[in-house]
């Protein structure tokens, strides 16, 4: 399976979801563009960010509303889940379709510092691990072995039992 790597607290965010069952991350923004389609598995990366700095301390009041924890709580250097990559587009025109709330979770710029356009990827049906799977990450799009999920997949149903 096609992994991507996002820093917390964007990794988390894509698997969340507000009070009203809307998706808050339905998008990863990038400076490159992805012609690929299909599952795909998301990567807490390890590096810390600074808050107030590498991002925006609102983000961390929304995990505190819908999970009780900031960016220094979540789980990192870890397969969180997986979705689908079903769309990339220029972000700006992805933007039209997304609300204040979701904005704030992407950068939707016309193009970034350095000049370069910037895409959105759309992915859907998000599905978080109960376990986070332990794994290296990388820059840009890379490889996992589908047996990896597959087995944290069954580890999940054999770890809780009906009671």
């Amino acid at each position: 399976m096609k992994a991507i790597s996002l820093w917390q607290p964007w990794a988390t965010a894509l698997f969340l979801r507000d009070p009203g069952g809307k998706r808050i991350k339905p998008d990863e923004t990038r400076s490159w563009p992805v012609a690929y389609r299909g599952p795909i598995a998301i990567h807490a990366a390890k590096a810390v960010p600074v808050p107030g700095m590498d991002y925006s301390l609102e983000l961390d009041a929304v995990l505190r509303t819908l999970l009780g924890k900031t960016t220094a709580d979540l789980p990192r250097g870890c397969i969180l889940g997986y979705g689908q990559v079903v769309a990339c587009d220029r972000a700006p025109k992805v933007l039209a379709r997304r609300s204040r709330a979701q904005e704030m979770w992407g950068n939707y710029d016309e193009r970034d510092g350095n000049g370069r356009l910037r895409f959105a990827w759309t992915i859907d049906q998000m599905t978080p691990l109960v376990f986070p799977v332990p794994w290296r990450g990388q820059q840009g799009l890379f490889d996992v072995p589908d047996s990896v999920l597959t087995a944290a997949r069954a580890a999940e149903r054999k770890r809780w039992p009906d009671e």
